[in-house]
């Protein structure tokens, strides 16, 4: 569901409650995040991308408007260590880490719980800097070797009247190496004798528990009281919300890219749960402007011109790589403002040697490659333009056409050259690449033809400007390139051919939270083929999702149906062998959309 229409729901339950006077059984809005692991800005993934401080900033704002909110985080904030795909060492991770800091004090968090990985900085460089920048840290098992707390052992919060009692635990379990100084009690134990404290000096207790989904599970058993529980460290189930007994637990995505919400009433001895879900941080959320400053506070965070990046992932020696780049090096010449960079494909072992497709021949042919990259920029793209002609000719021929000085590129390789290509192959094994030739056009996949004929036409579609090449191009490679409001467009020869649409709906049965969507993709298509669709959402736990429920009895969820009235649409016949007819709808047939 859209992160906007979320949020709508969120405050037509919140907000009228808000809107009158604050009284004890107002309700309130619970947001939890977690294991962040240093995702400052949206990741450049092209599989879900998403996360970042100036999004979450965005969801939390648009919240806080109508509803009142606490906000807290389960812990696994800090860059570096495992679980970060974007480690760059310590003085890289620690410079994350302290603007994730920064932003999540300008967010105003109500306590934020201190995991394994977040002390892998040392406790005295975490302490000062979460203290400069105003935020609360819990950790009621964390003691020195003297037995003294080193952060607050929780924290008491009011809203609405209400006196909320916060504490967090971490696990015992030692996953990173961190301040020896740090003597981590167990928590269990710790719950145990803070716990009278919190009952007494708080109307509700919650807690944050970076220790695992088994502990969260030991503490609805043995703790009944507590309200709520934000579980981290270690997940089984992948519910925004579970409800174990009375006790309520939330959960949270990985790197930022999920929140989890709940509207909570209070009502003795618990929170009645109204509504819960996922706010979800993803490139359909704008970015806060204030929390760009924070993240950004050498940059201009005003919008940037129009640029079209193109990232080429090929393997040296896969023959139809080089065919590939022969097309990308042709279209960059004609479109002066598409940027192609070149990324090779292959893996690290744990001993931190290379390991490519092809071979030992493979990977000293790519050393050269970044040899020459590194010493000759200026004719980086002539190297490319002359090694992309034919997989036969061998780099070293081609530097000494090129008159580049191979001693030098060799002493280069020597010293350089396996940090660079390692930096390579992580990359495209973080992203998940292993096709060569892969294409990303501004971190996304280029699912085409990779021919520049293909990427330019989609490079003029999109309102780039190569010149007067785009006048030169087809109208339209396939049916999908021939679009106008209203109409249905069809390719022929090259040709667009517009038919009059015909209205009907199509609507989507969906559970009520999930953290897989693969009904957007339906939802896509579907818009591609029929642009005069109507779409509607249906939750399976309304009045109307009942009434589907019953009426169709489907299989799984999601679900599908189109209105009657699709079978007069041109581009009918080409979903007619995946449908079936229903009860006056087409519906998908079982092994096209199990759900």
């Amino acid at each position: 569901m859209p992160p906007i229409i979320i949020i709508a729901i969120i405050l037509a339950f919140a907000g009228a409650a808000f809107s009158r006077a604050q009284t004890p059984d107002t309700t309130l809005t619970v947001i939890v995040s977690g294991d962040a692991h240093g995702m400052i800005e949206a990741c450049d993934c092209p599989q879900d991308p998403g996360g970042g401080l100036p999004k979450r900033a965005t969801l939390i704002k648009q919240v806080r408007l109508s509803s009142q909110t606490l906000l807290l985080d389960s812990g696994g904030f800090s860059a570096g260590g495992i679980y970060d795909p974007y480690t760059e060492g310590r003085a890289a991770d620690s410079a994350r880490t302290e603007i994730m800091l920064r932003g999540m004090g300008a967010l105003g968090y109500d306590a934020v719980a201190v995991g394994d990985d977040d002390l892998q900085l040392g406790y005295y460089w975490l302490h000062r800097r979460a203290d400069s920048a105003e935020v609360p840290l819990v950790c009621a098992n964390c003691f020195s070797k003297k037995g003294t707390p080193l952060f607050e052992q929780y924290r008491l919060v009011r809203k609405n009247g209400i006196t909320f009692g916060i504490t967090a635990l971490l696990t015992t379990e030692k996953l990173f190496p961190y301040d020896s100084s740090v003597v981590v009690g167990d928590p269990a134990r710790t719950l145990k004798k803070i716990l009278p404290q919190l009952i007494k000096k708080s109307d509700y207790q919650i807690v944050l528990a970076h220790a695992g989904q088994g502990f969260c599970d030991s503490i609805t058993k043995s703790c009944p009281m507590v309200a709520l529980i934000a579980n981290g460290h270690r997940k089984q189930s992948t519910d925004a919300l579970q409800s174990n007994g009375p006790t309520t637990i939330m959960q949270f995505g990985y790197l930022g890219k999920l929140l989890s919400f709940a509207v909570a009433k209070p009502e003795k001895p618990l929170l009645r749960i109204i509504r819960s879900g996922w706010l979800t941080v993803d490139n359909s959320v704008p970015d806060d402007s204030d929390m760009l400053r924070i993240v950004r506070p050498k940059q201009s965070v005003q919008t940037p011109a129009r640029s079209d990046n193109f990232d080429l992932y090929i393997m040296s020696q896969c023959p139809y790589g080089l065919p590939a780049l022969q097309e990308m090096v042709q279209l960059q010449k004609r479109a002066a403002d598409a940027k192609v960079s070149v990324w090779f494909i292959g893996s690290v072992g744990a001993d931190s040697l290379p390991t490519s497709l092809h071979g030992e021949n493979e990977i000293s042919d790519e050393l050269l490659w970044l040899g020459l990259q590194a010493l000759y920029p200026a004719r980086w793209n002539e190297f490319l333009d002359r090694r992309s002609r034919s997989i036969a000719v061998s780099t070293g021929s081609i530097f000494d056409s090129m008159v580049v000085d191979k001693k030098r590129i060799e002493r280069w390789v020597a010293r350089n050259g396996p940090a660079a290509l390692r930096e390579h192959y992580r990359r495209s094994t973080r992203l998940g690449i292993t096709a060569s030739p892969t294409l990303l056009w501004n971190n996304r996949p280029f699912d085409r033809e990779i021919t520049r004929a293909r990427v330019g036409f989609q490079l003029c579609q999109s309102g780039a400007r190569p010149g007067v090449w785009c006048d030169s191009l087809p109208q339209c490679f396939e049916d999908g390139d021939c679009s106008k409001p209203g109409k249905t467009g069809l390719c022929k020869q090259a040709q667009c051919l517009f038919f009059d649409a015909h209205p009907f709906t199509f609507t989507t049965l969906v559970a009520e939270s999930t953290v897989l969507h693969p009904e957007e993709e339906f939802a896509r298509t579907t818009r591609q083929l029929f642009p005069a669709a109507r779409f509607e959402t249906v939750y399976a736990g309304s009045k109307s999702g009942q009434k589907l429920l019953q009426q169709f009895s489907p299989a799984a969820l999601p679900w599908y149906s189109f209105e009657k009235t699709v079978d007069r649409e041109t581009n009918f016949s080409k979903i007619q062998s995946g449908v079936k007819a229903q009860n006056g709808h087409y519906v998908f047939k079982d092994d096209i959309a199990p759900g």
